[in-house]
């Protein structure tokens, strides 16, 4: 099968399917690290932790870096959804609703991007608080 086949099959998927084919390959080989640093055994000696990346915990690392991966796809998701949604939800027929949907579709990058910073911003604090 060449390229451009196997691309044109991806493209005519449903969307849930064709970003399954490309979020959980991706999640699986982010998870490995994840489970080889749950599987090393650390020093006792002091409360400092045994494998660091600048000077944090390499497990806490990778967990950032997996949440931060996944909810980029969580957020491109929802923008994708929300002017769908926003389509069910306005119950009225007038000539102005299609105007909404489609400024909803036409901001999903932008919303996608500010939702995406803003659990980034809540993933790196909760990671990285000391609790």
């Amino acid at each position: 099968m060449a390229t451009g086949n196997i691309r044109t099959w991806l493209y005519n998927l449903k969307p849930v399917k064709r970003y399954t084919l490309y979020i959980v390959p991706l999640a699986l080989v982010l998870a490995v690290p994840i489970c080889v640093s749950f599987s090393r055994s650390e020093r006792f000696d002091d409360n400092l932790p045994a494998y660091t990346i600048a000077g944090t915990d390499e497990k806490r690392f990778w967990i950032l870096i997996e949440c931060v991966w996944l909810g980029l796809w969580i957020c491109r998701a929802i923008a994708f959804l929300l002017p769908r949604t926003a389509k069910c939800f306005i119950w009225e027929r007038r000539p102005g609703k299609t105007d909404y949907e489609q400024l909803l579709a036409r901001l999903g990058g932008p919303i996608s991007l500010l939702l995406w910073m803003a659990l980034t911003l809540l993933a790196v604090v909760l990671v990285s608080s000391k609790t």
